[in-house]
């Protein structure tokens, strides 16, 4: 592992540093030591990450470009790896290629558990917490029923509730009293 330490190049950056941009080639892989990071795709953010992560790591396992853009949110300590270098490295010392793809694996399982855990929590919050639609839908249910009591309560007993409620026969409906 000292081996793979000299590989790196230790690097700190201040808060919006933007370390990875989407649809490109990251010229390296990074572990990150201390700071956080966002993780956005078109725009959107997906997640944040931090100390222990990598960073470029399935750009780096594919030979794709980047699927997102990881922006720091706060001033980052990290270790970069030039990836041909890294490479090269590791096709000569597979002991220490395996020890970094199983990295690699346990990172990517925490990111995937991390994301499935914040999406359950979103869903559940959702369903407990109508969207603006349903909220107006139900605050135009709620207000028909205030104005439908409201006129019942004027029709049939002559009360007035005030608010300008009209009564059920000025709306067109017959005027018949109980």
């Amino acid at each position: 592992t000292r081996r793979l330490l000299k590989l790196g190049a230790w690097t700190e950056v201040s808060d919006s540093m933007v370390l990875i941009h989407e649809e490109t080639t990251p010229a390296s892989l990074f572990y990150v030591v201390n700071g956080t990071a966002r993780v956005d795709r078109a725009g959107r953010t997906l997640g944040m990450v931090g100390p222990g992560d990598f960073l470029g790591e399935m750009s780096y396992l594919t030979g794709q470009q980047a699927s997102a853009t990881v922006t720091t949110v706060t001033p980052m300590r990290y270790l970069a790896f030039d990836r041909v270098a890294l490479r090269a490295f590791l096709e000569k010392n597979t002991d220490v290629r395996h020890a970094l793809e199983s990295g690699f694996n346990r990172n990517l399982v925490d990111k995937l558990v991390k994301t499935n855990t914040e999406v359950q929590a979103k869903e559940a919050d959702a369903r407990t917490k109508p969207d603006r639609r349903t909220r107006k839908a139900q605050s135009a249910r709620c207000a028909c029923w205030r104005w439908a009591e409201a006129s019942l309560l004027h029709r049939f007993c002559g009360a007035d509730l005030g608010g300008g409620v009209a009564p059920l026969a000025t709306v067109g409906l017959d005027d018949h009293r109980a």
